[in-house]
């Protein structure tokens, strides 16, 4: 069904008006991205039971701290680009702080 909107095809050839498309999109890069971010997060704290030393414990947890940081100003960006949060595939709902293109 994606690819009957235009999913996979270059940004040059995607219209403006597929809505379709840019909300299928958004649906797919929020658990992409939340799935990431689990992934690097499970493999931090599987590293860290190979690596017992304390300086390594230590950079182990200052790499969760940042991956957590990160993860929190990215959600906020993508949920607060657009108000209302439809506008983000809709540009006639309402406005964005930046549009690509």
């Amino acid at each position: 069904m994606d690819t009957y909107y235009g999913m996979g095809a270059k940004d040059s050839q995607v219209k403006p008006e597929e809505i379709a498309l840019r909300k299928y999109m958004v649906y797919f890069e929020i658990p992409y991205f939340a799935s990431s971010s689990a992934t690097k997060l499970a493999m931090t704290f599987m590293i860290m039971r190979l690596g017992t030393e304390k300086k390594y414990l230590w950079t182990f947890w200052g790499s969760i701290a940042a991956m957590l940081l990160t993860f929190t100003i990215i959600l906020g960006i993508f949920f607060g680009n657009c108000v209302p949060f439809a506008a983000t595939w809709n540009p006639g709902l309402g406005h964005c702080k930046r549009e690509d293109g």
